[in-house]
Formats: C-alpha cells, sequence, structure tokens
C-alpha cells in the first residue's frame, strides 16, 4: 500500500498492545514471514472493522491446543469450545475473554487455512483473507452488540432454561450473519457464495428427519430440557448455516433466488420459515445501534421457536416460561405408524 492511498483510509483500530503467538511452526523461516503478512491484514482490515476489542491473536496447526491456550481472563468466563460436524469443520474461532471487566474477543487460526496468506499469487491465499477478515468480524460485532445489549451475558448465566435457550441460539445465529454481512466483500465473492449455499442446502435436507429422532428419543426419557437441547442442536442448523449465506448475500447487495441457489431449501419444509428469518436478521441489523437492550433479539427468538414447532415440538409462553410438548405423529414414534394405532385406539373406544 503507498503512501498516498493509505492517507484515504480510516485510520487502524488494532489494539497497540496487540500479541500474535504462533504455535507448532517448525520453519521459523516461515513463520515469521507468516507473522508479517498476517499483521499486514490485520492492519488493513482494521481500518474497515471496528478491532477495539481485539484481545490476542492465535495460529496453530493443532486449532484445539491453540484454542485451550487461550487465557480466559477473568474468572466466571466460560472455557472455549469448538465443534467439527461432517457438514462443517471448525477451521477459526472467536474466543470471548475479559480483561479488566470488559468483553473482549481473541482470535485463533488453523495455520493450514491461512498459510497461504504469504502469497497473493497462491491459489488459498483469497481463502486465507476471508478467514482472517471473518474471524475480526466477529471482534467488531461483539462491540456493537455489547453497547447495545450489555445484559446478555447475565440473563443467559440465569433464569429460565428454555428462554436463554432460545436467546442463546438466536444470538449465535446473529453472530454469523452481522460477522459475513460485514466482511462478505473480502475475498472471492462467488467461491464464498457457492460455499455458504452447498453448506446451507445439504444442511436443509438433513435437519428435519434429525430432530424428529430426538423427538423419538423424548417418548423414552421425558426430559423437556433435553428434549430443547437435543433437538435445538438440529434444528438450529440450518438457521445458522443460512445466516452465513444470507449475511454474505445482503453484504454484497445480491438478490439471487434463495430457491434457485439452494435446491434442496426448495423442496424442504423451511421455504416458509427462512424468509421470516432473513427480515428478523435484517431488522436486528437495523435496530442495533438503537440501544434496545435484550429486545433487539426478539423477533429472531421467535424464530428459533417456531423451527422447534415445525419439527414437531409444541412451545407457548406458560407463566414466567414456556409450556413444551410433542404430540403424537407417525414421524416422531419410535416405531411410526405402528405406535400411532395404540395412541388412536383409546379415541376410537371413546375412552378420550
Amino acid at each position: 500500500m503507498d503512501d498516498q492511498s493509505e492517507q484515504t483510509l480510516p485510520p487502524p483500530t488494532l489494539p497497540k498492545d496487540l500479541r500474535i503467538s504462533l504455535m507448532g511452526f517448525h520453519d521459523q523461516e516461515f513463520a515469521q514471514t507468516l507473522g508479517e503478512h498476517l499483521c499486514f491484514a490485520l492492519d488493513d482490515c482494521s481500518r474497515v472493522l471496528d478491532l477495539e476489542r481485539l484481545a490476542g491473536v492465535t495460529v496453530g496447526y493443532d486449532l484445539a491446543s491453540a484454542i485451550a491456550s487461550v487465557d480466559m481472563g477473568e474468572p466466571g468466563v466460560s472455557p472455549p469450545s469448538f465443534t467439527s460436524t461432517a457438514e462443517v469443520e471448525c477451521i477459526a474461532k472467536a474466543v470471548t475473554v475479559k480483561r479488566d471487566g470488559i468483553e473482549k474477543t481473541h482470535v485463533v487460526y488453523s495455520a493450514a487455512f491461512i498459510e497461504d496468506i504469504v502469497d497473493d499469487k497462491l491459489p488459498g491465499f483469497m481463502q486465507a483473507l476471508h478467514l482472517i477478515a471473518h474471524e475480526l468480524g466477529h471482534v467488531a460485532e461483539l462491540k456493537w452488540r455489547d453497547e447495545s445489549a450489555p445484559t446478555l451475558d447475565e440473563k443467559l448465566k440465569d433464569g429460565n432454561f428454555a428462554d436463554n435457550l432460545f436467546l442463546h441460539t438466536a444470538t449465535a445465529v446473529w453472530e454469523e450473519y452481522a460477522a459475513c454481512r460485514l466482511t462478505g466483500f473480502i475475498g472471492d465473492v462467488e467461491a464464498l457464495k457457492e460455499q455458504y449455499a452447498k453448506n446451507f442446502d445439504d444442511s436443509a435436507g438433513l435437519y428435519l428427519e434429525r430432530a424428529r429422532d430426538k423427538i423419538k428419543d423424548f417418548r423414552v426419557h421425558g426430559s423437556v430440557d433435553t428434549l430443547l437441547l437435543q433437538a435445538g442442536t438440529h434444528t438450529a442448523m440450518p438457521l445458522k448455516l443460512a445466516s452465513y449465506l444470507l449475511g454474505h448475500l445482503d453484504a454484497n447487495q445480491d438478490e439471487t433466488d434463495l430457491q434457485v441457489l439452494c435446491p434442496t431449501y426448495a423442496d424442504s419444509g423451511l421455504t416458509a420459515l427462512i424468509p421470516r428469518f432473513w427480515k428478523a436478521l435484517r431488522s436486528t441489523w437495523n435496530r442495533m445501534d438503537d440501544k434496545a437492550g435484550l429486545a433487539v433479539f426478539d423477533e429472531l427468538k421467535q424464530v428459533v421457536i417456531e423451527s422447534y414447532i415445525d419439527a414437531g415440538v409444541n412451545i407457548r409462553p406458560q407463566d414466567e416460561g414456556y409450556f413444551v410438548n410433542a404430540p403424537f405423529t407417525a414421524d416422531t414414534m419410535p416405531n411410526g405408524e405402528a405406535d400411532m394405532v395404540e395412541v388412536r385406539r383409546p379415541q376410537a373406544l371413546g375412552l378420550l
């Protein structure tokens, strides 16, 4: 970047005392080169993203060890975790830490996925650039969200289990939407669009059967909390993966028809829910500066609840919490229609 072009950009927002840790590098010369190019990328991103709350950056070839090495700061901060599935591989993590009573983000990258940042002619350069930027998008989102809804952390530690679960899911999908919308123009825009669309489309074809399997398990264990937690893992997955795609599309003002882009989704039970979800995400984006507190997530929470209902779990407000049940249907009974014969028998005999 020449001096003239640098003067036209906003000033960098990187903390002056930022520390970068490189773990598991056997070639120290390459480690130094990667570190230098990573610093350039961080500086450039800090001119378009507010990175005031970036607590640190760690890069390692063993992602689990790199995440475990992060100093969480003050007591009471939940230890970091990550999940990789057959559909989605975790290659980076934005870890929330606390410094002097303030929530900040320590970003961790899998070295194998950003090492091409050393040369813009390498095939993985654009992917590496976007991955670096995307995780930094979480840094900017954390500050934005914390200033709008500063009581979120306390709320998620107390209160009604179901309400906190719905709120946690709502904030999780919002975080990915916001990070993608903040950084979707960085990297290979079309390649990202295709990958996000594929991830969402694959999930759209899998979530319903998996959620219904957890309802079948509920017939045996009878725990409502377990039902909400286990079924919610699957009802939330297409929402989370859609949030990447929808944030990316909004970042680039891309109006591609989702049903054309994602053919499995077009034939799924999500075609009524996802447009409402997209509307709620955009509404949250537009209201985040209003300092509305936790109410900013109300629309997204309602969509999360509707995702359970669509899968076969009925949820309605009751007193200070929710009434939850799972009506008997062939799709949610262990033996399908055979079990439904026994359910209907008392009705046929006039016993119910």
